[in-house]
């Protein structure tokens, strides 16, 4: 089986004292100021992995999340049932995966991919970031999945394939996903937001074919 390989980051450029940014990317780029995206493949290239001793801490469960996990899965649902997508649904396991990296994303200021798999096959990941200069940001999972979802206007339903511009809207709406894992952490100053969500089976499988059976357009 192929998988696409390509790693790449969505951030929204800034403006003044909050940042939302977006760009493309194989590696970790400079940091910018606002709200950051970041969707991969399901391709281990060597991504580097710092799994510090408090990415691998037992800190993975936090009860307070639990409302924010139940409300990523619901905006998720809404958005695939546009695209014929059956509905995912929450795991636990998946839900520890994601806690503990976007626990290291907030504890370390970094913004890349961590290349975490369930057994030996390769989980689906879109990374969200939002800074502000003073505060705290309003953690908000509409803004990232409203970020992530806008790709839709550039995925050619006509000519259906894998482009790193739509990588995180056609992760969403992968029809083969069928399990979740959500994390929200933040940074020790408390101006850094992260959001992780992780897909299992993984999306954006580049085989001839599959793009056109787990990427439909709206109501199909």
């Amino acid at each position: 089986m192929i998988w696409d390989p390509r790693y790449y980051s969505f951030i929204v450029r800034p403006t003044r004292r909050s940042g939302h940014h977006h760009e493309k990317r194989w590696l970790p780029t400079s940091r910018h100021r606002y709200p950051y995206s970041l969707a991969a493949s399901h391709v281990d290239m060597g991504v580097r992995r710092h799994r510090s001793d408090r990415y691998n801490s037992q800190h993975a469960h936090h009860s307070s999340n639990s409302k924010f996990q139940g409300d990523m899965l619901k905006l998720h649902n809404h958005y695939r049932a546009r695209h014929c997508a059956p509905p995912l649904v929450l795991s636990q396991q998946l839900n520890q995966i994601a806690q503990s990296y976007a626990e290291h994303l907030a504890a370390t200021s970094t913004f890349e991919h961590s290349g975490n798999q369930l057994g030996s096959e390769q989980l689906g990941e879109n990374l969200f970031m939002q800074w502000i200069s003073f505060g705290r940001p309003t953690a908000s999972g509409r803004e990232a999945m409203q970020s992530w979802y806008n790709e839709i206007g550039m995925y050619d339903f006509d000519k259906p394939k894998y482009s790193k511009e739509t990588g995180h809207f056609t992760q969403m709406v992968w029809r083969s996903s069928r399990k979740l894992g959500v994390g929200i952490a933040y940074s020790p100053k408390g101006n850094e937001v992260y959001i992780v969500a992780n897909y299992y089976p993984a999306g954006n499988t580049i085989n001839p074919g599959y793009f056109e059976n787990n990427v439909l357009p709206p109501n199909c």
